[in-house]
């Protein structure tokens, strides 16, 4: 799977929405996508260790 969410950084100015991978995101939503895609491993699933970036 992409992870574009990883690489991607929400804009700054005067931006509301973002759409990544198919998904419109909101700042909130954008950031808390990302917390969790730290935690996905190399199968796609949920695991207890976070990736360091």
């Amino acid at each position: 799977m992409d992870k574009r969410l990883l690489t991607s950084k929400f804009p700054e100015c005067g931006v509301t929405t973002l759409y990544v991978n198919g998904k419109t995101y909101t700042r909130e939503e954008f950031h808390k996508a990302q917390r969790l895609e730290l935690r996905r491993g190399k199968s796609g699933r949920f695991v207890s260790k976070v990736i360091t970036r």
